[in-house]
């Protein structure tokens, strides 16, 4: 209720916060345009390397899949969808291909595509009077081959079943943390994996934790300043995480990417711990943090 000074308890909470997020506006000034010329060229490359090879020598089938379509708009579309998806790809993201899903839409539209053309192709032979039952069903059988080929010849790159990044990911996190610790995070690769950890696994149920979009693990207090003037997460956060922190009897950890963002108590500062970053009163760093004894 806006007229309580409500605010929003999780992000995107809004159809302009999720528009945000999914055009890479939320994220933008970290990612666009941060690296060298010569350093997109060769992500271009990775990425058409990338898409190109679970195609392979059926990418002509595509070619003229396209060309055979109803109408230029449905050409345009398709276009525009693998245009769009490369500059998604290329410069608003610096995350490794390996690990994400980018180029998806693109290999959706090629196979699209590769079924058109195949389609076209059987109709041409069908209305080809020189065209026997015999070879009309062979060909047949290849066009039903096509898919199968990059379906095997892909398998392994498509196979996840021992990829366990995100599994060592969580197990590195909660290892990293003090016994009876708070932990806050944020950013989809720290929250989900712990996510995961926590709910599935019952890890580490000894840390207390609170994600920072304040979607999963919620934080207190919040019902305390419902009246207050806070229209936006990002104003009352601080003030919920400050006083989190000064109540914390045990050490207190972000799982986060960008540190220098934070804002922590009056002297207290904040220092690299393993893959996380702890809060620490006073200036000097801790002999545990020095990272030469993070994980005994």
């Amino acid at each position: 209720d806006r007229r309580r000074g409500s605010y929003p308890l999780g992000d995107p909470n809004t159809l302009s916060r999720f528009l945000a997020h999914v055009t890479g506006r939320a994220h933008r000034g970290g990612y666009l345009l941060t690296k060298s010329s010569f350093e997109y060229l060769l992500r271009t490359k990775e990425i058409l390397w990338f898409v190109g090879s679970q195609f392979g020598l059926v990418l002509p089938l595509a070619v003229w899949g396209w060309l055979k379509l109803p109408s230029a708009r449905w050409q345009t579309f398709f276009v525009a969808v693998v245009l769009f998806d490369l500059v998604y790809g290329v410069f608003l993201n610096i995350i490794f291909l390996e690990i994400t899903p980018f180029g998806l839409p693109s290999c959706v539209i090629l196979a699209i595509l590769v079924g058109t053309g195949t389609a076209r192709i059987l109709e041409a032979a069908r209305r080809h009077s020189s065209v026997g039952k015999m070879t009309f069903r062979a060909v047949n059988i290849a066009a039903c081959i096509v898919p199968a080929a990059p379906l095997t010849f892909n398998y392994d790159l498509c196979d996840q079943s021992h990829n366990y990044t995100a599994y060592e990911h969580a197990l590195n996190i909660f290892r990293t943390v003090d016994n009876g610790a708070t932990l806050f995070l944020d950013g989809d690769n720290n929250i989900f994996p712990v996510t995961y950890g926590r709910i599935v696994e019952r890890m580490r149920e000894d840390v207390l934790l609170y994600d920072r979009p304040n979607l999963f693990f919620r934080m207190p207090h919040i019902d305390e300043y419902k009246d207050n003037s806070f229209t936006k997460w990002e104003e009352l956060r601080p003030i919920i995480e400050k006083r989190i922190i000064e109540k914390a009897q045990n050490g207190v950890y972000y799982a986060v990417f960008n540190p220098f963002a934070i804002s922590v108590p009056d002297g207290c500062t904040l220092h690299p711990s393993g893959i996380l970053y702890k809060i620490e009163s006073g200036a000097t760093l801790s002999t545990q943090d020095t990272g030469e004894s993070v994980w005994p």
